[in-house]
C-alpha cells in the first residue's frame, strides 16, 4: 500500500511539476511589475499564487499594477474601507475576476466613474444601492451564447445573462472596496434552467443583493427549491464558516445551501460487492434538467467509504464509481441515507416520477427598493446609445443585399462604430469578403462586440490569401468550419493569418488524412498537457494562439488548438460531440478521429422514432428540451452535445459504436418530471423504436391549473395599438394569456424561452413596463400577440396574480392551465 501510495505522490508531483515550470518566468515577470512602494507585496503574491494559467500566458505586464492601483486609490477614499476585514479582501475585493471571463481592466478604466457615483454616499448601504443603479442604466438582462463575456463587453452590448449581469456588477461593487461575491445553483431541479446572482457583505455578514432591494424578490422563492446554492473562492480554503464542498489548489467551492433553504445532511456510504467499504469512490450528485441529468455536486469517499453533503430536499440522482466499478440511485427527497454497492452495473430502462419541491410563497418584511423612473429613462438613453438603428449607419459602398451587413453592425452594439469605420477604410475590392468573415462571427453575436480593426486586418489577409480554397466548400460548411475564429467556448481571439505561415509545412501531400494526423502529432508532441484535476475555475479556456504560446493546455485546450490550426490550413474541423476529440469533413463525410491513438473512425447512421405508449402515435419530440443521448464517460453520466433538427417524426444523427441511452421526460406544474430511460447499443446503422409520454394513469387532476381563472364581467382593456377589448374576448375560443413583470429577470427569461410561436390560438401579453422589450422578444420569435400595458394594481384587480410570471390557458371559457413563478417549460408539454 506504501509504494503505490509513494507512487500517486510522484505522478501528483510530475503533473504539477508540468503545470507550473513553463510559467516560473511568468510569474517573476508579474510580480516584478506588481511590485509598487504604494502596494502591500502581499497582495501580488496572493493574486500570482492562484493565477490560473489563461493570465500567466495573456496577462499584460503593466496589468496588475493599473489593477491594484485603482485598489489602492478606492482604498483611500471610501470610508468604509478599514471595516473590511484581511481575509474578506483578500478573496472578495483584490481578485481581478469573478469567474470565466475574459481578462479585462474593467477596474482600472472605472474606478473613477464609479468612484463619482457614490460620492455622496456616506456608508456601504447606501453606496451598494447607487452602484446598483448605475449597473441597472448600463445592462439589462437577455439570454447570451453559453460562453461568459467580459464586464466591458457587457457594458458595450447593454446586456447580458445572469452570470454576465452578476460579474459586472460584482466588479463594480469591488472597484469601490465592497467585498462582493458569485453565488450560483448550477442547475434548478424543478425547470431547464440555472442561475447566478450576487451577494454582499454588509455589516460582517453575506447577503443576497436582491433580497436587500425586495424581500420577496424571485429568487428568494426559487433557491427554497433547489438542490444546491454554491460560490467560488479565489485561492485554497481550508477553513470557512460556510460548508466546503471542494477545495483545490487554485480554488474553494462552497456550499452556500443552508443559507437559502431548509436542507438535509445527505450520507452516503459506498461499498464492494463484498460490502467493503470504497475508499476515493467518485461521487456525482444530478437534478434533472434539459432532459437529462445535470452534475450540481461531486466529491469522493472518505477512509471510511463514507461522503456527506448539505443539499435541499428534492430528488436527486446519486453515482458513485471506482475503476470500472458504478453503481446508482434516485434519491427521494425524505431520504436522508443512501447506500451504494459497486459492481458491472449501468442504469437499466426504467421510468419514474422525479420529485420537485412545490412553489414556494416567500413573505417577508422589510422595505421594498424600486430605482426611479429617472433610473429607467436613463437606462432607455444608454440602450439607444448602444443599439445603432439604420439612420446611424453610413454605408460608403453598400453591397447588393446590406441587409446582413445592417444586422451584423446592430449585434455589434457598442462596437458597430469600429466596424463600420474599418469596412469604409477597407478597399471596395475586398468589401465583400470582409462581410464574409463577418458573417462567419455573427453567429457567435458576442464576439462582434470583442472585433478590434487588427483582428479584421488579419482575418481579412488570411481570407484574401485562402479565398480560392475556401469556395470549394458549400457555405454550410465554409462559414462555421473554416472561417469562424471561434472553436467552442475558448477566449475570442484570432489567430489565422500567423498560423497559416507558421504551419504551412504541416500541409501533406498525400492528403487531408495525412494533413490533420500530422498537426495532431505536432500538438501532442510540442504542448505538455495539464490533467483537468489542475484547472482553475477562474479564467476560461485558452484560445488556440494562447496555448501555443504557453506550451501547455488541458487536453480540450489542445483540441481547439489542433482545430485552429486545421482551420487555418482550410481543413474543415471541429470538436467531437463528446468534446473529448476532433472531426474533420471529408468528401461530404464528418470523420471522428479517435484521441491518442490517431485512428479514425466513421460514425453509424441512427435513426429513432418516440411513439407514444399511450396512443402509439408518433412523437416529434426536441433534443435538449423534451429528449437526449447520454453515456456513462469517466463514470459520470454525459449528455451529448448533438445537432439534431427539432419537429421530424424521425430522429436523425451519426454515433459511434457503443452503448447509449435516451433520457426523455415531462413536467408538471411544480416542475416534477415524469422520466423515461432507454438503453441501446450502437455496433452498425441503426433503427430505434422507443416508447415516450407519461402513461394515462400516471396524470393527476391539479397537474397543470393551479386554480380556476375568473374574469370580471365588464371590464374593458385597451392594448398598446389604442384598440379596446371587452373581457368577454378572453373567454372565446383558445386563448394563451402571459402576465409579466418586465423589470423582473424571471419573466424576461420565460418570455425568451416559451415556445408559442406554434400556439393554435389567440396569445395576449399584460405587462406593468418595458413596452418596447416585450415588442422585441415577440418580433424576433415572429409571435403574433396582442400587447397590454396596465399597472401593478390593474393587473392584480383583473388576474389576482400571486407571483410573475404567470401563464394561463383559456379554452372556451374554461382554464385549461395556470402556472405562476419561473417554469417556462410546462407549456412545451402541454
Amino acid at each position: 500500500m506504501k509504494r503505490y501510495k509513494l507512487l500517486f505522490l510522484l505522478i501528483f508531483l510530475f503533473s504539477f511539476s508540468i503545470y507550473a515550470s513553463p510559467y516560473k518566468s511568468q510569474r517573476t515577470r508579474l510580480l516584478k511589475y506588481a511590485s509598487n512602494k504604494h502596494i502591500p507585496k502581499e497582495w501580488g503574491d496572493s493574486l500570482i499564487k492562484y493565477m490560473p494559467q489563461v493570465d500567466l500566458v495573456s496577462a499584460d505586464d503593466s496589468f496588475l499594477l493599473s489593477d491594484l492601483n485603482a485598489i489602492v486609490k478606492a482604498k483611500k477614499r471610501v470610508p468604509w474601507a478599514n471595516k473590511v476585514p484581511k481575509g474578506i479582501f483578500y478573496r472578495y475585493i483584490l481578485p481581478y475576476r469573478v469567474s470565466q471571463e475574459p481578462l479585462n481592466n474593467f477596474r482600472s478604466l472605472y474606478v473613477d466613474t464609479l468612484l463619482a457615483v457614490i460620492k455622496d454616499a456616506g456608508n456601504m448601504d447606501s453606496a451598494i444601492l447607487k452602484i446598483d443603479d448605475w449597473v441597472t442604466i448600463h445592462n439589462k438582462y437577455k439570454s447570451t451564447s453559453p460562453w461568459d463575456q467580459s464586464s466591458i463587453v457587457t457594458l458595450k452590448r447593454g446586456y447580458g445573462r445572469c452570470e454576465e449581469m452578476a460579474t459586472l456588477l460584482i466588479m463594480a461593487l469591488r472597484t469601490v472596496y465592497i467585498p462582493a461575491r458569485f453565488v450560483y445553483t448550477p442547475w434548478w431541479p424543478f425547470t431547464n434552467s440555472n442561475h447566478a446572482w450576487v451577494e454582499v457583505w454588509v455589516n460582517g455578514k453575506w447577503k443576497y443583493i436582491g433580497k436587500l432591494k425586495n424581500p420577496n424578490d424571485w429568487v428568494v422563492a426559487a433557491t427554497k427549491r433547489t438542490a444546491l446554492v454554491a460560490g467560488t473562492v479565489w485561492g485554497k480554503v481550508t477553513k470557512n464558516n460556510e460548508p466546503i464542498l471542494n477545495s483545490y489548489r487554485m480554488f474553494t467551492i462552497f456550499n452556500s445551501t443552508p443559507n437559502y433553504e431548509d436542507t438535509k445532511t445527505l450520507s452516503v456510504n459506498v461499498t464492494d460487492e463484498n460490502n467493503v467499504p470504497v475508499i476515493n469512490a467518485k461521487i456525482y450528485i444530478y437534478v434533472y434538467n434539459y432532459s437529462a441529468f445535470r452534475v450540481v455536486a461531486s466529491g469522493k469517499t472518505d477512509s471510511t467509504g463514507h461522503y456527506t453533503i448539505r443539499v435541499g430536499k428534492t430528488d436527486l440522482l446519486l453515482t458513485a464509481a471506482k475503476d470500472t466499478q458504478f453503481a446508482w440511485s434516485h434519491v427521494r427527497k425524505n431520504d436522508n441515507a443512501i447506500t451504494l454497492r459497486l459492481g458491472n452495473r449501468n442504469i437499466p430502462d426504467s421510468s419514474f416520477w422525479f420529485y420537485t419541491i412545490p412553489p414556494v410563497e416567500v413573505k417577508n418584511k422589510g422595505r421594498k427598493y424600486t430605482p426611479s423612473d429617472t433610473i429607467y429613462l436613463a437606462q432607455k438613453v444608454y440602450m439607444d446609445k448602444v443599439n445603432p438603428v439604420k439612420s446611424d449607419i453610413d454605408i460608403s459602398f453598400p453591397q447588393k443585399d446590406d441587409s446582413i451587413f445592417i444586422d451584423i453592425l446592430k449585434s455589434s452594439h457598442g462596437n458597430y462604430k469600429t466596424i463600420l469605420d474599418f469596412y469604409n477604410k477597407t478597399d471596395n475590392t475586398k468589401k465583400a469578403d470582409l462581410v464574409t468573415i463577418l458573417k462567419s462571427i455573427y453567429e457567435n453575436k458576442k464576439d462582434l462586440v470583442c472585433l478590434n480593426s487588427n483582428n479584421m486586418r488579419t482575418l481579412l489577409n488570411w481570407y484574401e490569401r485562402n479565398k480560392q480554397r475556401i469556395s470549394v466548400f458549400d457555405d454550410t460548411i465554409a462559414l462555421p468550419y473554416i472561417v469562424s475564429p471561434r472553436v467552442y467556448f475558448e477566449n475570442f481571439g484570432t489567430y489565422k493569418d500567423t498560423f497559416s505561415h507558421l504551419f504551412a509545412n504541416l500541409i501533406s501531400p498525400l492528403g487531408i488524412d495525412s494533413t490533420v494526423k500530422k498537426v495532431v502529432r505536432y500538438v501532442d508532441s510540442a504542448i505538455d498537457t495539464v490533467p483537468d484535476s489542475l484547472k482553475s475555475r477562474f479564467g476560461g479556456l485558452m484560445n488556440p494562439l494562447e496555448t501555443h504560446k504557453g506550451k501547455i493546455g488541458r487536453p480540450i485546450e489542445k483540441y481547439i488548438l489542433s482545430i485552429g490550426i486545421l482551420r487555418s490550413l482550410i481543413v474543415p474541423s471541429r470538436l467531437n460531440y463528446m468534446n473529448n476529440g476532433l472531426e474533420y469533413y471529408k468528401e461530404g463525410k464528418w470523420i471522428n478521429l479517435i484521441p491518442h491513438s490517431h485512428v479514425t473512425q466513421k460514425y453509424n447512421h441512427v435513426k429513432i422514432v418516440f411513439h407514444n405508449e399511450a396512443d402509439g402515435k408518433i412523437l416529434k419530440l426536441r433534443y435538449y428540451y423534451d429528449f437526449t443521448i447520454n453515456r456513462v464517460k469517466d463514470n459520470k453520466i454525459v449528455s451529448l452535445d448533438l445537432d439534431v433538427p427539432d419537429s421530424k417524426d424521425t430522429i436523425i444523427c451519426d454515433l459511434t459504436p457503443g452503448k447509449y441511452f435516451t433520457i426523455a421526460g415531462w413536467r408538471n406544474l411544480f416542475g416534477t418530471a415524469y422520466i423515461r430511460i432507454n438503453n441501446f447499443k450502437i455496433e452498425s446503422d441503426t433503427v430505434l423504436d422507443i416508447k415516450a409520454g407519461i402513461p394515462i394513469n400516471e396524470l393527476k387532476t391539479g397537474n397543470v391549473i393551479v386554480r380556476q381563472f375568473k374574469l370580471p364581467e365588464k371590464a374593458k382593456l385597451k392594448d398598446i395599438e389604442g384598440k379596446v377589448f371587452n373581457s368577454s374576448t378572453l373567454r372565446k375560443g383558445k386563448n394563451l394569456i402571459l402576465v409579466l413583470d418586465m423589470h423582473n429577470e424571471s419573466s424576461i427569461s420565460v418570455l425568451n424561452k416559451i415556445k408559442i410561436e406554434n400556439w393554435q390560438g389567440h396569445i395576449f401579453i399584460f405587462t406593468n413596463s418595458e413596452i418596447e422589450t416585450v415588442a422585441d422578444i415577440v418580433k424576433s420569435k415572429r409571435i403574433k400577440c396582442t400587447i397590454f400595458k396596465m399597472t401593478d394594481k390593474r393587473i392584480q384587480d383583473i388576474f389576482h396574480v400571486k407571483t410573475f410570471p404567470s401563464i394561463i390557458a383559456i379554452e372556451r371559457g374554461k382554464t385549461t392551465l395556470w402556472i405562476e413563478g419561473f417554469n417556462p417549460d410546462i407549456l412545451n408539454d402541454f
